[in-house]
């Protein structure tokens, strides 16, 4: 007989477990309003901005070499000048300036301290280098590229024992060049 009693309370303890009580998560739903859709992640939030104009004078194939090579630009201009980095034998640094944003690539000391008496492995070639359109630039000592904030021409200034060839073997050899490539219209 006590078994019975004690068998109808577990079966009435089990059933009130197996059913959880209902809580209140304190929203009335006939105020909630449906969620948004989420948005498509795929789908770009705006219009891709359009592409700034960009001169044509750097589209051909050209090397140029020297010792300082310099570049300014209009904006955009670093999203086009395509430095080569290698912390272990360069220092690249960076600042805004009120003429724009400008940065400046050189060898560490200590790399060009090696080259001056002569214990750089002559296999290696610490040479800095940017990517101008379909130019390349090859510098011994610095390269600067200046994004000015104002519209401008594209102008590129090699000085120090400089030489330039364009793919069709065209060349020039003077202490100082200057290539300018005129910025189109928008």
């Amino acid at each position: 007989m006590l078994r019975t009693p004690t068998l109808l309370l577990l079966c009435l303890l089990g059933a009130s477990c197996a059913t959880e009580p209902k809580v209140s998560d304190g929203l009335d739903k006939s105020t909630t309003r449906e969620a948004a859709a989420p948005a498509d992640p795929w789908k770009p939030a705006a219009p891709a901005p359009k592409p700034r104009p960009w001169t044509k004078a750097f589209d051909q194939g050209a090397i140029l070499m020297g010792n300082t090579i310099r570049v300014q630009g209009p904006l955009g201009m670093s999203s086009r000048a395509a430095l080569t980095l290698n912390d272990e034998h360069f220092v690249l640094v960076q600042k805004r300036l009120p003429e724009g944003f400008l940065q400046v690539l050189t060898l560490r000391p200590e790399i060009l301290e090696r080259i001056t008496n002569g214990t750089l492995d002559p296999t290696l070639s610490p040479e800095l280098r940017c990517q101008v359109g379909r130019w390349t630039l090859v510098a011994l000592n610095r390269i600067e590229v200046l994004e000015r904030r104002v519209p401008c021409d594209v102008v590129v200034v090699a000085e120090g024992a400089t030489f330039w060839q364009d793919v069709s073997g065209n060349e020039q050899r003077e202490e100082r060049l200057e290539f300018r490539g005129a910025q189109p219209k928008e």
